[in-house]
């Protein structure tokens, strides 16, 4: 079987390991700090029928003889997967993968069950008794490992020019420096001349006439470069692709879109700053704000006297301050260079840093200007030729004369091209309208290559020479992507897949993704099945589980995957004990250190690592209680602080929420299942849920296992496989670009009834497809098999035969008799 990057051949990838698993067992006695608690050699009896190629105990796997030891093995008898049962993957995961990468076995080739912390270290129990515990942890690994796939990444080539859109002053850096490296570039810019970027510069950046001279020469190599072409700022209509083929859509005046290809792109946005409402202080022409001072610098219009230049506007936050006060200084350095008649004075808040170096302040002497700072609590007040200021150095009140006043300009909102683009890439507004890529706490070693570049104020109030910076940053980025395809080395480090056939293109996906992993559609180009980018991807996974038509696919993190491993680990508990799932993050960490510091608590619990607790599908829960779970813990990091992929805890809480309401209509009690957030660092805290959890299930009687409680679980299962049901849950996820939970809106009960009002129907739906699943029934019989009454379930009967859910086959005592399939 081979996957293709969807829509283009140049991720194809080799499924290798549809071979025969081979799986190679390693078993750790840690220096009798896991074989001392755990019986091993019983272990090895437990896993005898497991399907693996070896099974052997090793003092110390981690160290080089064991290391040899395991390579041998490895070498020997062909493994293709390795499974280590030791310590925590947290610490020792890279050493392993690290020793076994030169013989082919990648680290998603690698498990680790954590025997030492998650059970020597924590349980009470005989060696044997553990040991039971510890071998239904490694079978659930070997289930796991069993459907594994394999892949060969295929380099991804890199060519073409860097789109550079947006219009700020960061992208005419980035053009020169990549153009100075011999790559092309296309620049769009609503400017045509380097006059025109200098006129207009000052809106973005107050205070930069200062470095007319420096910024001539960038504009000059721009505007004369072979390599990069200047192209008008026409409306973006689309921005498609991913890494190599990035697409952008141009509306044109006359309504037709071109379409632009390059390899990257970079955002140069900036914000614009707007003129100050001064009108209350009064004083005509005497008063003015930063943006008008520039204006009459530059057409000479500047009258004798002592200028001050008043930073005020607290609203804005200090940064915008800070900022204020650069552009007031170097406006005052313009007047003392070109008009030494102005007198010019800085007068700042007291509570912001001074943004000056030694060398400014220095360089402010010798020009004559005065830097005076008042106290923010106390508001100056303007008189006639005066301003009355409260110093925070000596508690008095002062005065400083003045001839002309000029007050801040006021920070707008980032310039318009922006918005035009945030609808297409991962870039999103915080409050204050600042713009933030994703920041994604991840391992460097999980992070792809950047393909996409956010430079300019936009992003955060800075300083015309920190922009530019950022552009020849984000320039330096693409050459690196250009240097590793030259190498061969620019490859995807995660796979998803969009099945094209199950995908309805209804982009739930692309709205909840925070990374920019599924790409956009073109507008006008409807329904039509979704793609992937992996270089992109953070392997994050709530897009898989939020998928209604479950065409979404996280390689080697899959449902099937992670459900082969529930059912493994179910088969060996008991049927009062609980399953447990845990973050790699936040849950895994605190349980590993609930370890390490001996803390104890019940054995009971058989804790399952996953990547991320949003990327757990429902009907994973589902699927647990039908195989014999008695109750579900969920251990994620903290929602507004720690989630390392955004909102996925955040996401899980939703599902976990729709799968309490499910228990509710089966007669169930709502906390079997149960989620709980913790911090890495808090393992008395896990410790404590854990308990908390585990009294609570103990005043429960265990899940009952007639043949009607089984037949209600497996309808919550169905119902959590329907498309509609999944669509209004996936819905009601939070996005990306929403700060606030969802329990904060005022519709947050009427929402909530939405959900509740589909889960009966598809429920109820899922009930009478089991009855009948068998034999064909009328309403009756099937209100007797479900102990419902028959007005209940009649309009369903006749809602699901339109729909052609089920069919009529004839009639029995005056009623219809419906039966599965179409008639």
């Amino acid at each position: 079987m081979t996957l293709k990057h969807p829509g283009r051949g140049r991720f194809e990838k080799e499924m290798a390991m549809k071979e025969e698993a081979k799986i190679g067992v390693f078993l750790c006695e840690c220096g009798g700090k896991i074989s001392d608690r755990i019986s091993l050699p019983r272990v090895n009896e437990l896993l005898n029928y497991e399907p693996w190629a070896h099974l052997g105990i090793h003092p110390y796997p981690c160290l080089s003889p064991g290391l040899e030891a395991m390579k041998a093995k490895v070498r020997d008898k062909g493994l293709n997967r390795v499974l280590i049962g030791g310590c925590s993957p947290r610490a020792m995961k890279k050493k392993f993968t690290d020793a076994l990468a030169p013989l082919g076995i990648e680290s998603y080739q690698v498990e680790m069950v954590n025997l030492k912390e998650h059970v020597a270290a924590v349980h009470e129990g005989t060696p044997h008794e553990l040991a039971h515990k510890a071998a239904a942890m490694l079978a659930g690994g070997i289930a796991g490992l069993e459907l594994l796939e394999s892949y060969e990444p295929i380099s991804v080539p890199f060519q073409g020019p860097v789109l550079i859109a947006g219009g700020g002053i960061s992208g005419f850096a980035a053009a020169r420096e990549l153009a100075r490296k011999g790559m092309e570039s296309l620049l769009f810019t609503s400017a045509r001349t380097p006059d025109q970027v200098l006129a207009d510069l000052p809106r973005t950046f107050p205070g930069s006439r200062i470095f007319t001279g420096e910024m001539t020469e960038l504009l000059r190599e721009v505007f004369t470069s072979p390599l990069i072409q200047v192209l008008e700022d026409w409306p973006v209509e689309y921005v498609v692709g991913n890494v190599g083929d990035y697409r952008l859509g141009l509306r044109q005046p006359d309504g037709e879109v071109t379409e632009v290809t390059g390899s990257a792109v970079i955002m140069a946005l900036d914000r614009e700053f707007v003129p100050a409402e001064y009108d209350y202080i009064g004083g005509g022409e005497k008063v003015c704000d930063l943006l008008e001072l520039e204006e009459r610098m530059a057409q000479g219009d500047i009258e004798a006297g002592k200028v001050v230049l008043w930073v005020n506007s607290p609203e804005h936050g200090k940064a915008a301050q800070e900022f204020a006060t650069m552009a007031a200084w170097r406006n005052s350095l313009m007047l003392a260079r070109n008009y030494p008649e102005a007198k010019p004075t800085v007068l700042y808040p007291s509570n912001i840093a001074l943004p000056l170096t030694g060398g400014d302040l220095v360089e402010a002497r010798g020009a004559g200007i005065s830097f005076q700072s008042y106290a923010p609590e106390v508001h100056p007040v303007v008189q006639s030729g005066y301003m009355t200021y409260f110093s925070s150095r000596d508690h008095l009140e002062h005065e400083l004369q003045w001839d002309n006043l000029v007050v801040s300009m006021v920070p707008g909102e980032p310039v318009p091209k922006t918005q035009e683009l945030l609808r297409w890439l991962p870039v999103y507004r915080e409050s204050g309208g600042k713009l933030r890529k994703t920041q994604l706490k991840l391992k460097p070693e999980q992070l792809a290559d950047e393909t996409i570049f956010l430079t300019g104020s936009a992003s955060e109030f800075q300083d015309l020479n920190e922009v530019l910076q950022q552009g020849k940053k984000a320039a330096r980025g693409a050459l690196h992507l250009r240097e590793k395809a030259q190498k061969g080395a620019l490859v995807s480090p995660v796979m998803v897949t969009i099945d094209q056939e199950l995908c309805e293109g209804c982009g739930l996906c692309s709205e909840i993704c925070p990374c920019g992993g599924v790409q956009h559609h073109k507008p006008g180009s409807g329904a039509a099945p979704h793609q992937a980018d992996s270089h992109l991807c953070s392997g994050g996974g709530t897009c898989a589980a939020t998928c209604p038509y479950e065409a979404v696919k996280m390689l080697n993190n899959t449902a099937q995957q992670l459900e082969a491993r529930i059912k493994t680990v179910l088969a060996r508990m008991k049927e009062n004990e609980t399953l447990g799932f845990i973050c790699n993050w936040g849950g895994l960490g605190a349980a590993d250190l609930a370890g390490v510091k001996g803390l104890s608590y019940s054995r009971g619990v058989y804790l399952i690592p996953v990547n991320c607790l949003g990327s757990i599908d429902p009907s994973i829960f589902s699927m647990a209680f039908v195989n014999g779970a008695n109750s579900i813990l969920l251990a994620g990091c903290t929602p507004t602080a720690s989630c390392h992929y955004v909102y996925g805890v955040d996401h899980s809480w939703y599902r976990v929420n729709v799968m309490k309401k499910l228990l509710s209509l089966a007669g169930m009690e709502r906390r079997r299942i149960t989620m709980g957030y913790v911090d890495v660092n808090q393992p008395e805290a896990f410790v404590s849920m854990v308990e908390s959890h585990v009294d609570a299930m103990a005043k429960l009687p265990p899940v009952n296992r007639d043949e009607s409680t089984k037949t209600k679980l497996w309808a919550i299962h169905a119902t959590l496989h329907r498309p509609r049901v999944r669509w209004v849950l996936g819905t009601s996820l939070r996005r990306p670009t929403e700060k606030a939970f969802s329990g904060e809106q005022v519709n947050a009960v009427d929402a909530d009834e939405t959900m509740l009002d589909v889960l009966r129907e598809e429920y109820l739906a899922s009930r009478i497809l089991r009855s009948i699943h068998n034999r064909p029934l009328s309403p009756p019989q099937i209100a007797k098999d479900m102990d419902e009454a028959v007005k209940k379930i009649t309009p369903m009967l006749t809602d699901m035969a339109q729909e052609g859910r089920i069919s009529i086959r004839g009639w029995e005592g005056g009623y219809p008799v419906y039966a599965t399939g179409k008639a």
